[in-house]
């Protein structure tokens, strides 16, 4: 009695096998099998065609990563100028503008930045108005009466603040910053 060892088809040096260029061949007892690799669907041998993971949702891309199909596979990409780097390949955290590491903002320099999920905002400071960003003007308290000098007291203006002057003979020094006193 003779026995025929089984030929491995899968092998280099193996018969030929009909699998796909994008199919794994898989040697059996006296045949083999074809089966597709990770990203390809269909049947191992006529055909291996790229799975859209994107389209087909068969992605981990996080809520702020847009899914970029590629053959046999996927790569996520942060979608808003407010999020990433990517952390993981999969998740976009939000990026903080504010930060001195962070990414640029363009608030004004007598402005505040202020964090906000995917975005920033900008405040003038104390002492300025406008929109925070292409403008934040001197505020003259003085001017505008949002000083609390004393009765005896002068406001004087300066850039994003004012201070109290006594100003008249026979008051002062100020003893508050506000209040000019009776000598």
């Amino acid at each position: 009695l003779t026995t025929c060892p089984d030929w491995n088809e899968c092998s280099s040096t193996g018969g030929p096998n009909n699998c796909n260029a994008q199919a794994a061949c898989n040697n059996t007892e006296g045949s083999f099998t074809c089966a597709c690799n990770a990203g390809y669907s269909g049947d191992g041998i006529a055909e291996c065609a790229n799975v859209d993971e994107c389209t087909t949702n068969a992605h981990n891309c996080g809520t702020q990563a847009t899914c970029v199909d590629s053959t046999g596979s996927f790569t996520c990409a942060c979608n808003t100028a407010g999020y990433g780097p990517l952390t993981d390949l999969t998740t976009c955290p939000d990026w903080n503008e504010c930060s001195s590491t962070g990414g640029p903002n363009n608030c004004n320099a007598q402005a505040a930045c202020n964090n906000t999920e995917g975005s920033f905002t900008c405040a003038c400071n104390a002492g300025y108005s406008g929109d925070g960003i292409a403008e934040c003007a001197n505020v003259d308290e003085c001017t505008t009466n949002a000083h609390n000098c004393g009765t005896q007291a002068t406001c004087v203006d300066s850039t994003g603040s004012f201070t109290c002057a006594c100003n008249t003979a026979g008051y002062g020094p100020l003893t508050d910053l506000t209040t000019c006193p009776d000598w």
